[in-house]
């Protein structure tokens, strides 16, 4: 499969960066470790340290978050629901995966604080992952602030949601069960959605596409991660983590 990924990369223009590990098997890393923005990836570690909070009793899932009527912009609803002001933690949560809603994901990393969230990553061991500004705030993004991470960090964090011990279990599946939801997937486009388990979450900015997530069949699962910065085009990108995510599934597929 590694030889078929570098195949597919070396057809397509721009920067492409690939992590995958499968359980059983191995791992893939190209040009895996290099620095890239994260767009929405990043709200994986929002949910990662969500999870985490609610999980010690510092947080509850079911406690109220209100919004503020000042539109975030970008990605979600929560914006043109103008008479729905507040929502419980978990559906606030879900909000932010599902359909990456920006302001649902603004309230969280307040709630949260970058300090902990980035703190949480560097106890997983994610080097080049930072969190350092709100979503949408164009202003810190113009001044150098941005969130930052790399394929192989997204895979590292896809982990601590797929194999049991790092979180509290409740919160694990919890999450699980939302990532499950993703509404946009990049991975997974060129698979009928009825043939394959996929949890994860996807992301994209001018001049970057992304996805990361988990393929699980069984006890078996394969965790990826690909980043596609400077393509010709965003089409050229999403072909090329396509292709990308139908080599595992058959991989996958064959395996059985």
């Amino acid at each position: 499969m590694e030889n078929a990924i570098k195949q597919l990369i070396g057809e397509c223009c721009g920067c492409v960066s690939v992590s995958v590990n499968s359980r059983p098997g191995g791992r893939i890393c190209i040009d895996s470790e290099s620095q890239m923005q994260a767009a929405s990836t990043i709200k994986l570690a929002l949910l990662f340290e969500a999870c985490r909070q609610i999980g010690n009793g510092t947080l509850s899932g079911s406690q109220r978050i209100a919004f503020e009527s000042t539109a975030t912009g970008g990605a979600g609803i929560m914006d043109h629901l103008e008479s729905l002001n507040e929502l419980n933690l978990w559906d606030v949560l879900t909000l932010m995966i599902i359909v990456s809603d920006n302001a649902a994901s603004n309230v969280v990393l307040d709630l949260l604080g970058k300090e902990n969230i980035n703190k949480a990553c560097c106890d997983l061991g994610m080097k080049r992952t930072a969190v350092e500004r709100h979503f949408m705030d164009f202003n810190a993004a113009e001044k150098g602030f941005d969130n930052r991470t790399s394929a192989s960090d997204m895979v590292r964090l896809m982990e601590a949601f797929a194999v049991p011990g790092v979180l509290p279990e409740r919160e694990r599946r919890r999450a699980l069960d939302i990532l499950g939801k993703q509404q946009s997937r990049k991975l997974t486009a060129a698979i009928e959605e009825e043939e394959v388990q996929f949890y994860g979450k996807a992301g994209e900015l001018a001049g970057l596409q992304a996805d990361v997530g988990m393929f699980k069949q069984g006890e078996n699962f394969t965790i990826a991660a690909v980043f596609v910065e400077g393509a010709d085009h965003p089409l050229a990108a999403h072909q090329m983590i396509a292709k990308v995510g139908l080599l595992i599934h058959q991989h996958m597929t064959l395996k059985v």
